[in-house]
């Protein structure tokens, strides 16, 4: 395991209580959509159903890690702060490195991105 690895993973563990203490009531959250074949490609979508009626704009957020660290579980407070101001946030996870190497992510990235398309209607985005 490489340091940037390393000071990734401490960086989550470490951070993780201060960037997912603050909750949001009343998001709907809907866990582990998988948009690729790999087992972890699943994202979590987040929205207010207080601004249904109107297309949400969207947000993609793709947690940090350098490639080799990072889970979207640790980005829940800011996916539900963004949804709670209106946006549909669409929390995705990608394969990580060493074991997977580039281009692997940004295809990862890519395939999530395309996956908004089939959220389209179904959440007015």
């Amino acid at each position: 395991m490489s340091r940037s690895s390393i000071l990734f993973k401490a960086i989550d563990i470490i951070c993780y209580p201060g960037q997912n203490y603050k909750r949001f009531p009343g998001l709907t959250v809907v866990k582990n959509i998988s948009y690729g074949e790999h087992c972890y490609n699943k994202g979590d979508i987040y929205y207010d159903k207080k601004f249904e009626g109107k297309k949400y704009p969207v947000i993609m957020n793709i947690h940090g890690g350098g490639f080799s660290a990072g889970d979207k579980s640790c980005r829940k407070s800011l996916s539900g702060y963004y949804a709670s101001k209106g946006f549909f946030v669409w929390n995705v996870n990608y394969r990580l490195g060493p074991k997977e190497v580039y281009p692997t992510q940004a295809i990862d990235a890519a395939n999530a991105l395309n996956k908004i398309l089939e959220f389209k209607d179904e959440y007015n985005l």
